[in-house]
């Protein structure tokens, strides 16, 4: 590990997938001191002085501005900054604490009963395809899921032993419950050449994500990943930086470990999180309005209930219907 400069801001995400930054303040080769702490995500301060060992350390990232709590990269223009966006802390904070308390299953005993159940009652499932180099002809080794409380890690290898299960493929072929992912081709061909299964009702994250931006007239010549993605519409830059791709070699160990089981669980934790904010993008000409006029009721007193929209910028059709209310 390199001894850093005296004062120098550092961001340094721990094994456990916490992100503190703070400052370095002393240390040899097997141990950092740290002060001035926040939590990277929520900004909270910590305080005090930490120290922290190698073995607990998963990466470090050097701040080029000592004092600053963020550091500027190449994407800082394109942080979106609007209502539409915002996140609330305590939202952050949950979806952190999703990834850690994953559901595995790899039998279909009761824990897969259930989260059939569970998913099956929602509007939307994020889901993730995860193993190594997994395409039409080689099936795909993990299934990972999610509501918007909990992230289940389904090891279709040991699921699927008497065949791909039925309930299963209901959830994924049912047109009443969208299914979540970023690229979600892989995983489609697999699923549909291996098992004879039909993904149906998606919504892609790169795909919404390529056209929100040809909405602003640019055009990606490369997709984004799901990390800069994160990064774009959740100030969450990085988050993804040390977990492998989910086709990734590194896949194929077995059994997975733990803080595997959470690498993966986070390839899934924040897509329904994107999805809403994407979908609000997509749809920015219906939302605004319609929180315009929200928002002038909220104004209004119980003398003047109407709201006069003669000088108000919206659509002609809308602003006919919100005229009748």
């Amino acid at each position: 590990m390199n001894i850093y400069d005296r004062g120098q801001r550092l961001r340094i995400e721990l094994c456990d997938t916490n992100v503190l930054e703070g400052h370095y303040e002393d240390g040899t080769k097997n141990r950092m001191d740290v002060v001035d702490i926040v939590d990277y995500y929520t900004k909270n301060p910590i305080g005090g002085r930490l120290s922290f060992y190698i073995n607990e350390i998963q990466s470090i990232k050097e701040l080029h501005d000592k004092s600053s709590l963020t550091d500027t990269t190449d994407m800082a223009d394109e942080v979106i900054q609007s209502n539409l966006t915002s996140v609330p802390e305590s939202d952050i904070e949950r979806l952190q604490q999703m990834t850690k308390k994953y559901i595995y299953i790899d039998k279909t005993d009761q824990n897969y009963f259930d989260a059939i159940n569970s998913l099956v009652n929602c509007e939307s499932v994020g889901v993730v395809g995860v193993g190594a180099n997994f395409n039409a002809t080689k099936p795909v080794e993990l299934l990972v899921l999610s509501s918007w409380s909990q992230v289940y890690i389904m090891n279709l290898t040991l699921c699927c032993e008497s065949g791909f299960p039925s309930d299963l493929t209901d959830l994924l072929e049912s047109d009443y419950v969208q299914k979540v992912g970023y690229n979600l081709i892989p995983l489609m061909e697999s699923l549909c050449h291996c098992h004879k299964v039909t993904i149906k009702n998606i919504f892609d994250i790169q795909i919404a994500d390529m056209k929100i931006e040809a909405d602003k007239g640019n055009v990606l010549t490369n997709p984004r990943s799901l990390s800069e993605c994160l990064n774009i519409y959740l100030d969450l830059p990085f988050l993804l930086e040390c977990t492998p791709n989910n086709t990734s070699e590194a896949w194929s160990e077995h059994p997975l470990r733990d803080f595997q089981k959470i690498e993966a669980s986070k390839l899934v934790t924040y897509l329904l999180t994107l999805m809403n904010i994407q979908k609000r993008l997509l749809l920015k000409e219906y939302f605004d309005p319609i929180e315009t006029y929200l928002k002038k009721i909220h104004n209004s007193d119980c003398y003047h209930p109407r709201i006069n929209f003669a000088n108000e910028k919206l659509p002609s059709r809308i602003k006919e219907i919100l005229d009748s209310f």
